[in-house]
């Protein structure tokens, strides 16, 4: 895959290389393979510590990607918890 200075992910904005070096290094992949997962319209979940389709997450416009940082699954299950925890007086 080439990429130039700039690399564009599809619908998104301008990623720089070091940007795309640090995320995916932070999950363990090169920079080659986090590239293709963008290209392919999936984004990383960091509830399930997974790749999934964009289509999954809520649109959010304050984030770069454009979509909030855990699919929807993912946050349902993180307010459920949350609740939970309240409730029992944990949190």
């Amino acid at each position: 895959m080439a990429y130039g200075k700039n690399f564009v992910p599809k619908g998104g904005r301008k990623l720089q290389r070091m940007s795309l070096m640090s995320a995916a290094t932070r999950i363990g992949l090169t920079v080659e393979e986090y590239a293709a997962h963008l290209e392919a319209d999936e984004r990383w979940c960091s509830f399930h510590r997974a790749w999934e389709a964009k289509a999954s997450f809520y649109a959010d416009a304050s984030k770069a990607t454009g979509v909030t940082a855990d699919c929807r699954v993912g946050a349902l299950q993180r307010s459920k918890a949350r609740y939970a925890a309240k409730k029992a007086g944990v949190a």
